[in-house]
């Protein structure tokens, strides 16, 4: 189409995508979004351009704007130019011809702090957020809706909390599905725990351990470490501090 998208950041109440036109004035400081701003109410708005869609803090606090949509591993985002929110975590795809009223569908609620979204060479779709991680969208087979992003690499996390006592959460990612495991050792290499031995779909995943072993045997205080294995392909290892 040519056509600019934007997504501006508001000041106190509302959020704001436009279409951006040369010489055209949209609107700051008089309008917030579609709501008069300086002053609250009755500004004019001859010669203002507003945003094709706007919400308010029941959605979100800070836009994240994206892009037009135009790969081919989520079909049903074709044409609708996808953004989201760093406060509230949600994602949406909006459509919009020029012609007919904007269509704006919420696409999934993360818990991400979506920092950014980025294209590869095929023209797909990842969010950079603020844990680190790139994510990656995927559709759910026989439906018009997009799955929660994946993320692009496998990695297993920092235990939290840690130091722990008695309860710790391992947090890792698959960017494939495989088979996993995750076990404890202790510091002379013994494997005193099996958490996980499946074969798991790619996503996020967490386990707790509570600081027993496989006989139920509350463990001393000390280093221990938490291997994740997924197949043949992957092995990572972490330190973790038990305390009693």
């Amino acid at each position: 189409t040519g056509w600019l998208w934007l997504a501006d950041v508001g000041q106190n109440s509302r959020e704001e995508i436009d279409i951006v036109e040369k010489g055209k004035n949209y609107g700051w400081r008089i309008m917030e979004g579609k709501n008069c701003y300086d002053p609250p109410s009755g500004c004019n708005q001859s010669g203002l351009a507003l945003p094709i869609w706007d919400y308010g803090r029941s959605s979100g606090a800070s836009v994240t704007g994206g892009y037009v949509y135009r790969g081919t591993r989520v079909a049903p985002l074709a044409g609708a130019y996808v953004y989201g929110d760093f406060v509230s975590g949600r994602i949406w795809a909006l459509r919009y011809d020029g012609v007919n009223p904007p269509d704006n569908s919420l696409l999934i609620d993360t818990n991400l702090s979506i920092a950014a979204f980025g294209l590869d060479q095929n023209k797909e779709l990842y969010i950079c957020a603020f844990d680190g991680r790139l994510y990656r969208f995927k559709a759910i087979p026989g439906t018009n809706v997009a799955e929660a992003p994946l993320p692009v690499a496998t990695r297993l996390a920092q235990n939290y909390p840690n130091p722990f006592n008695p309860t710790t959460l391992i947090r890792y990612a698959l960017a494939q599905p495989g088979k996993v495991v995750l076990d404890i050792y202790n510091l002379k290499g013994e494997r005193i725990k099996r958490l996980v031995q499946a074969q798991q779909e790619a996503g996020e995943h967490a386990v707790a351990w509570n600081g027993l072993d496989e006989a139920g045997q509350r463990q001393a205080s000390g280093i221990y470490f938490y291997r994740l294995q997924i197949g043949d392909s992957y092995v990572e290892t972490r330190r973790m501090t038990f305390l009693k």
